[in-house]
């Protein structure tokens, strides 16, 4: 059985996994979409 802290702490801890799951994703999403940007940026210019 889990007292409260320890019961609250894993709580913390799924929680941040998912921001940092998040956090990763988006950052993977950027980082293939900016040549796409500087190309069309570069076209368009």
């Amino acid at each position: 059985m889990y007292s409260g802290k320890d019961g609250l702490r894993f709580e913390c801890d799924v929680v941040m996994t998912k921001w940092l799951r998040l956090c990763v994703g988006i950052s993977l999403l950027a980082l293939s979409f900016t040549p796409l940007i500087l190309g069309l940026v570069e076209i368009l210019g």
